[in-house]
């Protein structure tokens, strides 16, 4: 499976300097993601690099991020832009561009008491999750990164708050608490969304959950008809 990112670079250096044709390029790169396609060990293979520090340490993040922000702008059926790709991209200070609703340092009691009754390696995963990470619309200050989630929802006396950035912000803005229960729903739904846009199947709901890192969050199994075989629900008790 050859999805080194060093040979990407490469490819897309060649087309930057005018050393290889563009269509060429295109073409290899297809190649080499269909072959991963077709490998029945490209899950394993992902699920081993991203169980220890999470999707935050995935080079690609923030591509894909930008990619589930425009989905729901295509949602809401409106052309205004909230992310620069441009300025989104440039910017190397991961935390002025990717926030972790569940804090890196949760110092504050609002959230030791939701996440304390898990271990401190737990609580790393959690935190570097999938379903924990945000495109931010615009740099936050450093204190934001530490508040209550109430409060990084913001409101009509604090506008810097997730209610008024990026589609994404927006759709975490309508949760009414944020817990392991959240992290690991939205999660799997970026999964999701992930197998969609990019046209490849990563499996079950319990598959999802395995490739987060998430198993020791509480679920069940569900008897609803309208999730697939083998699919599971969290659960909330």
């Amino acid at each position: 499976m050859d999805l080194d990112p060093y040979t990407f670079i490469g490819m897309a250096t060649k087309v930057s300097l005018d050393q290889a044709p563009p269509v060429k390029v295109l073409k290899n790169l297809r190649s080499s993601l269909d072959s991963a396609r077709m490998e029945k060990d490209t899950w394993k293979y992902v699920e081993k690099n991203f169980r220890g520090g999470g999707f935050y340490e995935w080079s690609g993040i923030k591509y894909f991020l930008y990619e589930y922000d425009l989905s729901l702008r295509e949602q809401s059926k409106t052309y205004r832009e909230k992310i620069s790709w441009e300025e989104f991209s440039e910017d190397m200070r991961d935390h002025n561009t990717v926030e972790h609703i569940y804090p890196q340092k949760p110092m504050k009691p609002c959230w030791k008491d939701k996440y304390n009754k898990f271990s401190a390696k737990e609580r790393k995963v959690l935190r570097h999750s999938l379903g924990n990470l945000v495109p931010l619309s615009r740099p936050k200050n450093s204190s934001f990164q530490n508040k209550c989630f109430e409060d990084k929802k913001g409101n009509e006396k604090n506008k810097v708050g997730f209610r008024y950035g990026s589609y994404a912000e927006n759709e975490i803005a309508m949760k009414s608490q944020w817990t392991a229960v959240e992290i690991l729903e939205r999660g799997v739904r970026l999964l999701d969304f992930m197998e969609k846009r990019w046209g490849f199947s990563i499996g079950d709901y319990d598959q999802k959950v395995r490739i987060l890192g998430l198993e020791f969050v509480g679920y069940e199994k569900s008897a609803s008809p309208k999730r697939s075989r083998g699919q599971r629900t969290v659960n909330k008790n």
